[in-house]
């Protein structure tokens, strides 16, 4: 066991020096970055964009995941107002995931309407050319929203 952690230890020291030496930046980053490499951004320190009361931000964007998927997060009070102004999305599978507060989900596909209010822990997808929407319903509310491919519309 003593010679396995030894082992570790001298490899984990090995790919530190191999990081300094190329000059690879440390993982912790204040931005999100706009090319694809590891990275690590604390909660809430992506660049959020206010739209109404809402605060969205972007830890994982299009270019810093190779256009694999974007990564929003929601903060808001609860509102009267819808988040957004109902829309699809031609290409985009949009999943919703709340982790506080409650929100309502408003879906529209083939003249088939569906509205549920989700509560922590519970998800919502929404396919590609569905129309829909959210409405925050509860102080503090946040959501995590997972668009794939990366980008938008």
């Amino acid at each position: 066991m003593l010679s396995q952690l030894c082992f570790a230890g001298a490899a984990f020291t090995s790919l530190a020096s191999a990081a300094q030496a190329s000059n690879i930046s440390s993982m912790w980053v204040d931005e999100v970055p706009s090319l694809v490499r590891p990275y690590a951004i604390q909660h809430y320190s992506a660049q959020g964009y206010v739209v109404g009361q809402q605060i969205y931000r972007f830890p994982v964007t299009g270019p810093s995941s190779d256009y694999a998927f974007t990564l929003i997060s929601t903060n808001a009070p609860g509102s009267s107002d819808l988040g957004v102004f109902p829309h699809q999305h031609r290409t985009h599978y949009e999943n919703f995931f709340n982790l506080r507060g409650r929100f309502q989900l408003w879906t529209e596909k083939d003249g088939d309407e569906e509205t549920r209010i989700l509560i922590p822990g519970d998800y919502g997808a929404v396919p590609e050319n569905t129309t829909h929407t959210f409405q925050i319903l509860d102080p503090d509310t946040e959501m995590v929203g997972v668009i794939s491919p990366g980008g938008f519309e």
